[in-house]
């Protein structure tokens, strides 16, 4: 009887079912349709005819302590006297274990666990009275629990009586002693004035590819294809309600579409076909939401109930979001909360773009999704005026195709992560696994490589030697000239995507750290103007006055009421208060002190006490959403080597030793046992990564990506450790 789309669906019992859907407010309340809470109702409505009489049930135990189910716990209490929970726990889903770390096991082989419930009503208890709770846990393997089930009765059982509280009425006990200062918080539900859960495609296997060629593979398909012959090839699986061949079919060709990423898994993107309709090529788009993440914008991930771990579910997305990005588990949907909306617009969408375009001389001006009384109440505790955008320098400058490069002194004296000498330089070049991926470059130029190659090789330009195809870290640069630390690279339009210009900005970055100065040039200048390309290169020999670095943000707002100018100090922005509950949310001792309200409902944060500490906060936690985004310049800081080659086949992952082996001998060296254990949400992302890719080829840069992953945990790990030592709890 767990069947959650159930079949039992007379109007009779729908009507009984209804007293447990009472004013709840809640989106999706199917779960209370489940056949198991239905034949609760059932048993109860003929004790309640009757007066007096006992409901006996094992069953599934999510009603116990479910969010959705509150209706339904008070219902029960209402109507009965006493009621014992013999919880047994056993949730393979939630990776149950006993309290001492050993293995629980389900009564029966099944994946959810189950309890045994005893409802009394003896017609003693008075109207507007609630029936008492008495809760036992049982954990252990299934035979123990048998041996304990057949040796006991429910006299003999040491039931704990479980006080119940409104507005949730929990069935089991709950720590709620820190109630009255967690609730001085601002619940992120609260604060993000728009949100909902991520995309529901229905069929991930369709509509969620690895690549944009993948992805225009099966739109193709899907258009062209004859339903029956499209379902034998990508989906044996009957149409459901939401999601049928016919509707997806007809979504594509009816309404303009475009590939974009999202972010399906922590840190795997994928790309999806987007159209923004209900139950077409996506079940259920979010498209309220996920409009608004189609341009430049951030949103904090987070669930509104757990059900296996404590809070660990918190994360930052730039792109669309599904509704498992964070957790696979049962009832733990993944909600995102978008920092900016941006106002409606006719969008030109087309197949081949990115991205959407708005229409012609239309100007997108996004306004913060926050509550504005909360916002102000911010304000004030810290004494700072709030601007609704935070403006930054370009990191570079563009001319004639040219991207100058950073004061590469500079960015190390920025930055203390970049220090560095000659011998930390030398073990970086030429590293071994990259030398097949070198030499198929070298042998395979394309036509504006070739030409430049012509132009300076046998050191005709001013006596400088240049390489192809020379690697510093785990990137391979065009033409490297060693003598002058000074790399060229040739650009064709693939760079010119907001996606590839990030990328090479990070590549940049990773460069100058080691002292590299980095031109960029368009392949047509190569054809069109080489003496210009010539003449921008040599002027970069022991170049003198190069570009200013990019040192961080800079504040040009001006006072809502008079109009004067605000200086930074003055000042606070919408990213800064994302960074900040991204901090409070990775700090363990807030984790732990708050647990049980955490399990419960959107997570809440403190208000800042004041701007020092509000400030040290922000830093910690904007450092944490860049190395989640993987655009911090530290996750170029490998800190393993990937040094056997081989043909780089996923097998089955495994750690041993530092390494973890992708197969029986290539592996990943160096990668701390806290990187491979860490979560975020409900998944290991070091092993959840490797293990969505068994019996596929690693490329080139799925290495890169993979060694950026260990960074970032590790790197995650120890910012949280630092927060700790400034959140007050």
């Amino acid at each position: 009887p767990y069947s959650v789309s159930s079949t039992n669906k007379n109007e009779w019992i729908q009507n009984l079912i209804a007293d447990y859907k009472k004013d709840l407010n809640e989106k999706n309340i199917q779960p209370l349709s489940d056949d198991y809470i239905k034949f609760i109702r059932y048993g109860q409505h003929f004790v309640d005819k009757n007066r007096s009489g006992v409901v006996a049930y094992i069953s599934n135990n999510s009603f116990i302590d479910g969010i959705i189910h509150r209706q339904m716990r008070k219902h029960l209490l209402e109507n009965f006297d006493t009621i014992y929970i013999l919880d047994l726990h056993g949730n393979a889903r939630k990776k149950e274990v006993c309290p001492d770390g050993s293995p629980d096991q389900n009564v029966f082989d099944i994946m959810q666990g189950v309890s045994i419930n005893i409802f009394v009503k003896t017609g003693k208890k008075k109207a507007n009275e609630l029936g008492k709770v008495f809760h036992y846990d049982l954990f252990g393997k299934r035979e123990l629990k048998y041996d304990f089930l057949s040796q006991n009765n429910l006299k003999t059982i040491a039931y704990k009586e479980v006080k119940t509280v409104a507005p949730n009425y929990f069935f089991v006990a709950k720590d709620f002693s820190e109630k009255k200062s967690y609730d001085l918080g601002f619940g992120v539900n609260e604060l993000f004035e728009k949100w909902a859960s991520g995309i529901k495609s229905e069929r991930d296997s369709i509509a969620i590819q690895d690549t944009e060629k993948d992805m225009k593979h099966i739109f193709k398909e899907l258009i062209e294809l004859e339903i029956e012959d499209f379902r034998k090839k990508y989906t044996p699986k009957p149409d459901g309600r939401d999601w049928k061949i016919k509707t997806a079919k007809e979504d594509l060709k009816k309404n303009k579409s475009f590939i974009t990423n999202i972010l399906y898994r922590p840190f795997d993107i994928k790309k999806t076909t987007y159209t923004g309709k209900s139950k077409g090529f996506h079940s259920y788009p979010r498209n309220e939401i996920m409009q608004h993440m189609l341009r430049d914008n951030l949103a904090i991930m987070t669930c509104r109930q757990l059900s296996t771990f404590d809070f660990q579910h918190i994360l930052i997305s730039k792109y669309l979001v599904d509704m498992c990005t964070v957790s696979l588990q049962s009832k733990e949907t993944t909600y995102a909360f978008p920092l900016y909306l941006y106002p409606e617009t006719t969008t030109q969408l087309n197949f081949d773009q990115s991205t959407p375009k708005p229409s012609k001389g239309v100007e997108l001006k996004r306004v913060p999704n926050l509550n504005p009384e909360i916002v102000q109440q911010i304000a004030e505790k810290l004494g700072l005026n709030f601007v609704t955008e935070k403006t930054t320098p370009l990191l570079y400058k563009e001319g004639l195709g040219v991207v100058e490069s950073y004061n590469t002194d500079v960015v190390k004296n920025h930055n203390s992560t970049y220090s560095g000498g000659t011998e930390r330089y030398s073990t970086v070049n030429n590293l071994p696994y990259l030398k097949t991926f070198r030499k198929e470059l070298r042998n395979n130029l394309t036509p504006a490589e070739a030409t430049f190659w012509t132009l300076v090789q046998n050191s005709k330009l001013e006596g400088r030697k240049f390489r192809r195809q020379h690697s510093v870290g785990n990137y391979i640069l065009d033409f490297y000239c060693p003598s002058e630390k000074l790399a060229v690279e040739l650009d064709g339009e693939v760079h010119a995507t907001p996606e590839a210009q990030l990328r090479d900005e990070e590549r940049t970055r990773f460069l100058n750290s080691y002292g590299i100065t980095v031109l960029r040039f368009e392949n047509r200048l190569v054809f069109e103007h080489p003496e210009y390309v010539l003449d921008v290169v040599s002027n970069g020999f022991k170049q003198t006055t190069p570009t200013p670095p990019y040192q961080g943000g800079e504040y040009k707002s001006t006072h809502p009421d008079n109009g004067e100018e605000l200086g930074k100090e003055e000042v606070f922005a919408p990213i800064d208060i994302l960074d900040y509950i991204y901090a409070v949310l990775h700090s363990p001792k807030y984790r732990k002190k708050y647990k049980e309200f955490l399990k419960i409902d959107f997570p809440r944060v403190p208000y800042p006490k004041d701007a020092d500490s509000f400030w040290k906060l922000v830093k910690l936690g904007g450092e944490i959403r860049q190395i989640h985004l993987l655009e911090s310049p530290m996750v170029e800081k490998y800190i393993t080597q990937y040094p056997i080659d081989g043909d780089n086949m996923v097998a089955k992952p495994r750690y041993e030793n530092g390494k973890v082996y992708i197969n029986a001998t290539q592996y990943f060296d160096n990668v701390p046992i806290v990187a491979w254990e860490f979560y975020i949400g409900g998944y290991q992302p070091a092993q959840k990564w490797l293990k969505d890719r068994k019996q596929r080829k690693l490329e080139f840069d799925d290495i890169l990506h993979y060694q950026k992953i260990i960074v970032a945990l590790s790197e995650t790990d120890r910012l949280m450790k630092e927060i700790d030592e400034i959140i007050e709890v």
